[in-house]
């Protein structure tokens, strides 16, 4: 009989005993190969949902913040604000001073405001716990810095930096999750062990460990729809907990008994 591949295997695992069966007898070592690409698939759309969800908010805040900054001209590493005074930035959730802007030499007290960043005529200072670090302007730098020209720079680095950001975070997440789920489906064939004893199955460990590492198909499927839909619910951990644990009940019943081996 020719084993069932891996896309159909996905949607076996909802619901086919004869599928468990095939799992159970034949898979072996197949079902490390298996799960390892349905997180694949999976985690392309988790990848993708995280790194946009990120870039939107980070756009959102940076907007905000680019908002309350001045028009500034810098000449020959001197700035000057199109209009004179102090100009203070701040985080627009908290409301926390995040910077001064002023080229005047009106404000004093950097090192006593709550302020990070202290952007002068001629250096851009930044305070880290009591140390404060300055950064003076190149003496041949020109131009002119606006919010629309901030807006503009941060447009073009949120479309660069999805890719990156996705393909990079989608090796990671894929590794780590491919690592717990291994380690989730070893101590759920313990379970099944158990329900393979109480329930009069003829089945060793590995057997229920490739029968666990398919019933938690059905919980990777929806957590990550849950995901990418934006759902969640209170105890959600424990409906994926009980879902596997049917699934796996599901497999381990699918198996033939010991009489009907004999």
């Amino acid at each position: 009989m020719e084993s069932t591949n891996f896309i159909k295997a996905i949607f076996a695992s909802f619901y086919s005993r004869s599928f468990y069966r095939e799992v159970a007898e034949k898979w072996r070592a197949r079902t490390f190969l298996y799960l390892l690409i349905l997180l694949a698939i999976c985690w392309v759309f988790i990848s993708i949902t995280r790194t946009v969800n990120f870039y939107n908010m980070l756009h959102e805040e940076l907007t905000v913040i680019s908002t309350q900054m001045p028009v500034m001209t810098v000449t020959d590493g001197v700035a000057k604000t199109q209009q004179q005074g102090t100009f203070y930035i701040k985080l627009p959730q908290s409301g926390k001073l995040l910077a001064v802007v002023n080229t005047d030499g009106s404000f004093k007290n950097f090192d006593k405001s709550e302020a990070t960043v202290f952007i002068s005529k001629d250096a851009v200072l930044i305070k880290s716990n009591s140390k404060i670090d300055t950064y003076k302007y190149p003496s041949m730098l020109k131009g002119t810095i606006s919010p629309m020209q901030i807006q503009s720079h941060m447009s073009a680095m949120k479309y660069l930096g999805i890719p990156f950001t996705a393909i990079v975070l989608y090796l990671l997440g894929l590794f780590v999750a491919y690592i717990y789920r291994i380690v989730q489906s070893l101590v759920y064939a313990l379970i099944g062990w158990l329900f393979t004893v109480i329930l009069g199955r003829k089945l060793d460990y590995v057997q229920n460990l490739n029968i666990a590492m398919v019933a938690i198909t059905p919980s990777i499927i929806l957590c990550t729809l849950a995901y990418v839909l934006n759902v969640s619910f209170r105890f959600d951990w424990l409906a994926y907990f009980v879902l596997s644990m049917l699934y796996l009940l599901f497999g381990v019943t699918s198996q033939p008994s010991r009489n009907e081996m004999m």
